[in-house]
């Protein structure tokens, strides 16, 4: 895993020991260390993420003035396009 605040904190730490996940901690800013998961992100990016209304390419600088109301999708209905797409793809 990276070194997200997100990933580092008590609350996912604890989290992962609950369900029995090990954590092993990439190396500061090293896309190799991780390079199956860097892959796997990049494959969701360019062959799905990118067809929805509204992507920025990574930045959010580019995302419109409200982009919740420009939502076309709801996020349930995000989550089922995802998983017919993993299952095609």
């Amino acid at each position: 895993m990276d070194r997200g605040k997100v990933f580092i904190g008590s609350t996912f730490t604890a989290a992962c020991e609950r369900l029995e996940i090990s954590q092993t901690r990439a190396n500061p800013k090293q896309g190799t260390d991780k390079p199956h998961v860097e892959s796997g992100f990049k494959r969701i990016r360019e062959g799905f993420v990118q067809y929805f209304a509204g992507y920025t390419g990574g930045t959010i600088s580019n995302r419109g003035d409200d982009p919740r109301a420009e939502a076309v999708w709801t996020l349930s209905e995000v989550q089922l396009l995802l998983d017919l797409w993993v299952i095609l793809h």
